[in-house]
């Protein structure tokens, strides 16, 4: 199955999409319960380009839950086919009927709000992104949605309170929050009233997570974009303290020390 599978992928990747297809096409109908195929195949037919395509992966999506049961994994497919299709109705109607069938699952309102979104229904977004943190408080990945969602509106107020909820009451790992806060800085560098909160928002999160030499290292970058080196230095002293076989982290160091001299 996996070498059938293998060549099925390098025929695609060579640009013989028809070929792909008629492999996955056999594998699939040769392996009617192994699920994981079915869901390769479907993928395989939605980004084939082929317009005929999209009618018969919704066919197989349907067999698949007649045999399986709904699941975020197929509710996801058959939306991105109705939206391909420019289809609000049914993608709505799939929605309902995925929240209908499993009311506590954040995912499905996240799905639902990412619908709403690309059929231009902000409101109707907001509120189902906000219902999905509501049920699960916890969830890092709802959090993170309803921030990108603020921040794409331009609500940098809404977008700020959620990177902090996010960072500071969710399950979010240590790289995730990175990234978060990276971009999170990259957004507010040059904003005189909200890299106050940025700062502000790092010391929470090492407060927490103080022995994260990944949360330290990305603060003395944004504190020396600020030219704040002395700053800067402190937090790379405890970098060195907790990772002292790393190079790169006494060179760093050393620069933020020799640039705070300067700046004295």
């Amino acid at each position: 199955v996996s070498n059938t599978y293998n060549y099925a992928r390098l025929e695609g990747q060579l640009g013989n999409v028809q070929r792909q297809l008629e492999i996955m096409h056999v594998l699939d109908s040769l392996n009617p319960s192994r699920h994981e195929i079915a869901l390769s195949y479907i993928d395989m037919m939605i980004s084939s380009g082929d317009s005929t395509m999209p009618p018969k992966a919704l066919k197989r999506i349907d067999a698949l839950e007649v045999a399986a049961g709904k699941s975020i994994e197929s509710t996801q497919r058959k939306v991105s086919i109705y939206a391909y299709l420019n289809d609000s109705i049914s993608a709505l109607n799939e929605m309902h009927n995925a929240i209908a069938s499993s009311p506590l699952n954040p995912d499905y309102y996240m799905l639902t709000g990412r619908v709403f979104e690309i059929f231009s229904n902000k409101d109707s977004s907001l509120y189902y992104y906000k219902k999905a943190c509501e049920l699960e408080p916890g969830n890092g990945n709802a959090s993170v949605v309803l921030a990108e969602f603020y921040k794409k509106t331009g609500d940098n107020e809404g977008y700020s309170r959620e990177i902090n909820r996010a960072l500071l009451e969710t399950d979010l790992d240590v790289q995730s929050k990175h990234d978060m806060l990276l971009d999170y800085t990259r957004n507010f560098i040059n904003d005189s009233t909200y890299i106050q909160h940025v700062n502000s928002t790092f010391n929470k999160v090492i407060e927490k997570n103080p022995q994260e030499t990944m949360i330290r290292d990305l603060y003395a970058e944004a504190l020396s974009a600020q030219d704040k080196f002395a700053a800067a230095a402190e937090q790379m002293d405890f970098v060195v303290d907790l990772q002292p076989e790393e190079s790169s982290n006494w060179a760093k160091c050393g620069v933020y020390h020799l640039n705070a001299d300067n700046y004295v």
